[in-house]
This record gives structure tokens, sequence and C-alpha cells, in this order.
């Protein structure tokens, strides 16, 4: 995939501290669990060239 197609990924706590970021993602897996630590509440913001979205996740190992 071209770089035009990458994504940047950005993790944020539950006061809004970044947590973790994942940047230039070309279709990659995540696999949260060894990203994220602690269960809790997060933000995941994911962006692209042309669009962002932000999703809440509930982790629970």
């Amino acid at each position: 995939k071209s770089e035009s197609n990458s994504i940047e990924v950005d993790f944020y706590d539950i006061s809004g501290k970044r947590v973790f970021h994942l940047g230039r993602l070309n279709g990659k897996e995540i696999d949260l669990t060894s990203i994220i630590r602690s269960d809790g509440i997060y933000f995941v913001k994911v962006e692209g060239k042309r669009k962002s979205i932000i999703k809440k996740i509930i982790l629970i190992k």
C-alpha cells in the first residue's frame, strides 16, 4: 500500500492524556494487550489522509 493509505493511531486515557502513538500503519493489525497494560476506558483516534475518527474502547484483560 502507498503512504497515502497509511493511518496514524493515538490512544488516550480517560483524562485525555495520550498514552501511546502508532504512526504510519499500512493495514497492520494492532494487539491492544501488548500496547495498553492497564484495564480501563480509552479513546482511540484513527487519522488518515481524508478522515479521522475517535472511538471509546473498554479494555478488560
